[in-house]
């Protein structure tokens, strides 16, 4: 394998740089292809953390961990684009599809072939585990450590200035440290003239880890610290997993599972096996191909493998690399085998149908996968209630139906109330008791907004806040009132006597009496005509024998200006009050 390449990429002659082209338009369309709706999905989780210090809603905190990624990025990106998602999404996928050029360049210098370079790019750039790699912005961890590991590798193993692969090894590492281990592949790959610059790429890879405080973090196996470790069975569990996932990419997973999944080491042992089978098919460099791609993949693991929870699939966005660039290898060698078993004239129909047949394969794998993921934020669903899906759709809907209401100027404050968290019926449009509906255990709406941030980063201006009950200050002019009528919608409550009457329902069906009494009379003091109100406070006095003050009340009330499921509630009433003394 030579030391260097003659010149840089930019110099590239005419045929190579058409190559390269072409890699790169392969991997724009089958991105695109598998993921086009990641380009509009919001803000989740973690970006939050992230955008809020850069925006200046809190201080700013922190060492040197990940410094490119959740500071440097943010900063930039916040003011390039603001707080709408699309230019960060455009920009994430433009170095997602660097990255498929990279495997593209990496895969050629390696011995592959022109076709088989496309192949594994193409693969890479539609991976089933990038779902949530392209989805979520704050995985621009992934990808950046992604594009600078492999950048480092190119300049490593082939350029004329290997020592610049130091500084983008260690940028690699400001975006994530999970990479830390590369540079001893780096030696496998290219042989011992690379051990000096490696090792050095490593001293300063575990210089910056243990600046970052994370030596201390992979030792921590308190069982309530949110990233414990195990060093025991838990690591062969996660590598289980991240295989078995890689393996079969039509298996529809979610963005994370709880704790590593034993069930999957036999399947993964399976794995194995097959791909060793595979390999003595590839004549030549099959079992050193397959060496270090194992050993790629389970080495760019190595940091999360003794995590006892938290197994999220993105973690194979760069360990996979090296498997994808085997794969084409050995779909050669089959096509080869199948070719002189069939005694066709030519290897290249075999391999081709077969090349075609397993990227259109992993493509339909993906986008069907995308799709499913996208609508599994329903409730029952499998993915947890805090996966990066729930969370961006919650919080995407607030801001939606925030902005459709069209607040006027003169709105400073913005206020969100929903029913008790113990009612287990929940009001879907206000006034309408929908039964079946059961509330989540963690209500996404009270996550979303629980200091008031989000708002205060989406709209210049106004402040707001979550709350389970109204208040006077509520009441006021510049205030405008919603009410979490679903699962991540928000209803814009005409006035805030409307407001007290859908809490006080909220409260009766809680048999919270008393504060639904409360909310009532609140109802009726800035609403007297309100006739749900009328209706309900009537039945909690005609309850405690205040029959004239019962009469009173619904004395007047239209029925046809109540909902439906309160008619027969107010005839009740007026059955009880016409027995009554």
């Amino acid at each position: 394998m030579p030391h260097s390449l003659p010149r840089p990429l930019a110099a590239l002659t005419a045929r190579r740089g058409a190559d390269v082209t072409a890699a790169a338009v392969l991997a724009i369309l089958a991105t695109l292809v598998a993921y086009p709706r990641g380009l509009q999905f919001p803000f989740a989780l973690d970006d939050y953390t992230y955008l809020m210090p850069a925006a200046g809603l809190e201080p700013v905190t922190g060492g040197i961990r990940r410094w490119l990624a959740v500071r440097g990025y943010y900063e930039l990106c916040l003011r390039m684009f603001g707080p709408q998602t699309l230019g960060w999404h455009l920009l994430a996928y433009a170095v997602h599809a660097g990255n498929a050029v990279w495997v593209f360049v990496l895969a050629r210098k390696l011995g592959a072939s022109r076709v088989q370079g496309w192949i594994a790019s193409t693969l890479f750039a539609a991976s089933p585990i990038a779902f949530t790699v392209l989805y979520w912005i704050a995985c621009i961890q992934e990808l950046g450590s992604g594009f600078l590991v492999l950048t480092a590798a190119f300049l490593l193993g082939y350029s004329r200035r290997p020592w610049w692969s130091v500084p983008a090894f260690a940028a690699a590492m400001l975006f994530k440290e999970s990479v830390l281990v590369a540079p001893l592949v780096f030696v496998i790959v290219f042989g011992r003239r690379v051990a000096r610059i490696a090792a050095v790429q490593l001293a300063v890879g575990i210089a910056l880890f243990v600046a970052a405080g994370l030596h201390a973090r992979m030792f921590d196996a308190r069982p309530e610290a949110p990233y414990a470790t195990a060093y025991d069975i838990t690591v062969l569990k996660n590598l289980a997993t991240q295989l078995v996932w890689l393996v079969s990419p039509w298996r529809a997973y979610p963005d994370r599972i709880a704790a590593p999944d034993g069930a999957m080491m036999l399947p993964a042992a399976l794995a194995l096996a097959s791909v060793a089978i595979i390999a003595a098919v590839v004549r030549g460099h099959g079992l050193r191909a397959l060496t270090w791609a194992l050993l790629w993949f389970a080495a760019l693991l190595a940091p999360v493998l003794p995590l006892r929870s938290h197994t999220f699939a993105y973690y194979s966005y760069v360990p996979q690399i090296g498997l994808l660039m085997l794969l084409p290898a050995a779909l050669a060698g089959i096509g080869t085998w199948l070719s002189a078993r069939l005694r066709l004239a030519s290897p290249a129909i075999a391999i081709g149908l077969l090349g075609m047949a397993a990227t259109g394969g992993w493509i339909a794998c993906a986008a069907r996968n995308a799709r499913l993921h996208e609508t599994l934020m329903l409730r029952d669903s499998e993915i947890p209630h805090d996966s990066v899906v729930r969370s961006a759709y919650v919080a995407d809907g607030i801001m939606r139906s925030i902005r459709d209401a069209q607040l006027p100027d003169s709105i400073k404050r913005v206020t969100v109330i929903s029913l008790p968290m113990d009612v287990a019926k929940v009001a879907q449009t206000p006034g309408q008791m929908k039964p079946g509906m059961v509330r989540q255990r963690t209500n996404p709406v009270e996550m979303a907004l629980r200091d008031g941030k989000l708002l205060a980063l989406h709209f210049d201006g106004i402040g707001g806040d979550y709350r389970d009950s109204l208040t006077v200050a509520d009441e006021a002019a510049d205030t405008a009132i919603f009410f979490a009528s679903g699962f991540r919608d928000l209803t814009r409550l005409p006035d805030a006597g409307e407001a007290y009457a859908i809490q006080a329902q909220g409260n009766l069906l809680g048999e919270r009496r008393e504060a639904a009494r409360h909310d009532l009379e609140a109802a009726l003091r800035i609403r007297p005509d309100h006739a749900v109100s009328r209706v309900l406070l009537a039945g909690l006095e005609a309850e405690s024998a205040h029959f004239d003050r019962a009469r009173t009340l619904i004395q007047g009330v239209d029925p046809s200006t109540i909902p439906a499921q309160l008619r027969p509630y107010l005839t009740r009433i007026q059955s009880l009050l016409s027995s009554a003394p």
